[in-house]
């Protein structure tokens, strides 16, 4: 058993390591990370193009002077309306034929890197479809969400919610949708934009930039299919060491009971006679008493009139071993027999037949000597099909 024990905990070892590092690594590709710049190499395709007012009749400008790393620009902001707007817009381009958006849904959060000559407060819109206004000839169609963020003269790091932003009462008012319209579609992308409004220097030529600016979300699958991959594992796993286990039982009880010099020697004693007739007649005696609940040395000595050195001195010599040694290696053989070829005989019956009449004791004892309980014996010789393997 000490090899199962020794093979269990090296398996066991080697599968929680193989476990964690799976586990590690289905974390790790869960996580998805999207760089929109530099644009060449952006895994989701996109254009840059200039949002302003201009749709509304303003007069507001903007001039990108770098989009490799960085998307840099020069803006003036004229108060020729209310509120004048102007900004970089990433615009997505999905594939040919496709609808005029893509599926964001995926990503969480989108975080950039952001630098204005004058610090000011900006907003961040996300453009998604809405099949009950958008109309592709009128950009202010697309639902807008937003979210403010401050642009400072030191360039500063931005993380923005994508789950929460807010659909402006604004846009709801002037494409006649109701206030309680809050909803829009991460699935139904169309562009972002960085918008410098009225609350910036008016009148007044001003640069920016953005860097860095990353989609960040999770891909459940990898995790559902690295939790399933480990169930099924260590499903396995379970199966394997239990028939591991079974397997080593089984041959370390055959071993015992083939290896049970007692039990050959209560085998033989019928065929085989002593010359010493005193040896010869308690061997015999304890051969055919062994399984009466009321043998013990005060009876032995009742009934063989010899004295208990004398018996002491035999058995050692002998078998090796004391008397009540000895008893219980004839009894506990005889239930190992009866256990393996006879599927229909319960334990405690067994152990009656035997001579033990306290189960506890008997179940003790058996373990002590075939290294597992009498019912465990019995399922091990019993999946086995062994029969008589107890010679």
């Amino acid at each position: 058993m000490l090899e199962f024990y020794q093979k269990a905990l090296i398996s066991l070892v080697c599968s929680v390591l193989c476990s964690a590092i799976t586990f590690a690594v289905c974390i790790y590709l869960s996580y998805l990370r999207v760089s929109l710049l530099p644009l060449e190499s952006s895994a989701i395709p996109w254009r840059l193009e200039a949002l302003s007012d201009s749709e509304l009749n303003g007069q507001s400008r903007i001039h990108f002077d770098d989009v490799t790393d960085e998307i840099k620009y020069t803006y003036t902001l004229v108060d020729a309306i209310p509120y004048p707007f102007v900004g970089p817009k990433i615009v997505f381009q999905p594939e040919a034929g496709a609808n005029e958006y893509v599926d964001l849904s995926r990503y969480s959060e989108i975080s950039f890197r952001s630098w204005c000559e004058k610090a000011n407060v900006m907003t961040f819109h996300l453009h998604s479809f809405d099949e009950n206004v958008t109309t592709a000839d009128r950009f202010l169609s697309y639902r807008i969400a937003e979210k403010d963020f401050t642009c400072s003269a030191k360039e500063s790091k931005t993380v923005i919610d994508l789950r929460h932003l807010i659909v402006p009462v604004w846009w709801l008012n002037a494409e006649k949708r109701a206030a309680t319209e809050r909803e829009y579609w991460l699935d139904k992308t169309h562009s972002f934009s960085f918008d410098n409004d009225n609350r910036g220097e008016l009148n007044k030529k001003l640069e920016a930039y953005f860097t860095d600016i990353v989609l960040h979300g999770r891909n459940w699958y990898y995790l559902w299919a690295g939790g399933a991959v480990l169930a099924t594992y260590w499903v396995l796993y379970i199966i394997y060491l239990f028939r591991l286990y079974k397997n080593t039982v089984y041959h370390s009880v055959t071993s015992r009971v083939k290896n049970n010099k007692p039990y050959i020697a209560y085998q033989q004693l019928t065929i085989e006679p002593h010359k010493n007739k005193e040896k010869d007649q308690l061997l015999r005696f304890m051969a055919a008493e062994f399984s009466n609940p009321n043998m013990c040395m005060d009876y032995t000595l009742k009934k063989m009139g010899m004295n208990k050195n004398k018996i002491n001195a035999i058995l050692k010599s002998e078998l090796g071993m004391s008397f009540i040694a000895y008893i219980n290696k004839l009894r506990l053989s005889e239930a190992a027999i009866q256990l393996s070829n006879n599927e229909n005989k319960s334990i405690s019956e067994v152990a009656y037949s035997v001579g033990y009449n306290n189960i506890s004791y008997f179940n003790r004892l058996f373990k002590e000597e075939y290294g597992c309980t009498p019912k465990m014996f019995k399922g091990v010789y019993k999946g086995k099909e062994i029969g008589g393997s107890s010679d």
